[in-house]
C-alpha cells in the first residue's frame, strides 16, 4: 500500500535527473527494438491472431509500426511482443 501511495504522489519534478535520463533511454531502447523486430515471426503471429479476433478499424488502440487498430488489450499484447 505504501508503494501505491508513493507512486500516486510522485511528480515529475521530484525525480532526480539521472532517473529521468534512464527512463528516456529505456523508452528509446524499446522503440528501437520494436522497429528492428516488427517483422519477426513471433510478432507477425501475434499481430495476425489479434487482428483476426478483434480488429477495430475506427476505435481502440494503435499497433505500433503498422498503424493497425485493435482493442486496447490486443494492441498492448502485440506492442509488448514488439519490445
Amino acid at each position: 500500500m505504501w508503494l501505491a501511495r508513493f507512486a500516486a504522489g510522485l511528480r515529475y519534478d521530484d525525480l532526480p535527473p539521472h532517473v529521468v535520463d534512464k527512463a528516456k533511454a529505456c523508452i528509446l531502447h524499446c522503440i528501437g527494438v520494436g522497429l528492428a523486430g516488427h517483422a519477426s515471426g513471433a510478432v507477425r503471429a501475434a499481430r495476425a491472431a489479434i487482428l483476426a479476433e478483434e480488429s477495430r478499424p475506427d476505435e481502440g488502440a494503435t499497433i505500433l509500426v503498422t498503424g493497425e487498430r485493435a482493442t486496447t488489450y490486443g494492441a498492448a499484447f502485440v506492442n509488448s511482443s514488439l519490445m
